[in-house]
């Protein structure tokens, strides 16, 4: 099992991962290619999500825009501090692969033994970090969920947060990534 995980960073890392399932990581040059993956249309468009690198932290997940070439990010289990990365990767995925699950905390480590959260990244202590999205006044963000199982976000201006109701995103039944 560390063998996998370790592969799998180091995947994330130095080249685009595909999943037989249809959900891969290409490498981001601030234009938003064809197949990345929509997680929403909220009040300001189209909601994509990146997988960013933080030196002796992990790999972890956020909303990311055209032209953005760092993206901030709450890699804590708590509201903070924001940290920014610019070692990014854009989720691609083909939709239909996909579903967003309504969750908590309570639910999600249940969630684990029925159907195969996305893997967002992982923290440098070997912890899994699943990606998650919540809906407030409009506006759609997308974060990790911890071991913990609370959806840590940040939003653009920089603040962090944490919240206990999100939906995480899943493999369709019946895929083997």
């Amino acid at each position: 099992m560390q063998t996998s995980v370790n592969f799998v960073v180091f995947c994330a890392l130095f080249s685009s991962v595909t999943c037989g399932s249809g959900y891969y990581w290409r490498d981001w040059n601030g234009t938003i290619p064809s197949d990345a993956y929509v997680v929403a249309n909220d009040s300001k468009g189209p909601v994509y999500f990146a997988q960013a690198y933080l030196y002796n932290t992990g790999l972890f997940v956020g909303n990311i825009k055209k032209q953005q070439f760092s993206i901030p990010l709450n890699p804590t289990t708590g509201n903070g501090p924001v940290k920014y990365s610019s070692v990014l990767k854009i989720f691609c995925a083909s939709p239909d692969t996909l579903m967003w699950f309504p969750s908590n905390t309570t639910v999600t480590p249940k969630l684990e033994r029925f159907v195969q959260p996305v893997l967002g990244g992982i923290t440098n202590s070997n912890k899994t970090v699943y990606v998650g999205r919540f809906t407030t006044n409009g506006l759609t963000y997308v974060g990790s969920i911890h071991t913990d199982y609370y959806l840590y976000y940040t939003k653009q201006t920089g603040d962090g947060g944490y919240v206990n109701k999100y939906e995480i995103l899943i493999h369709e039944l019946g895929s083997n990534c």
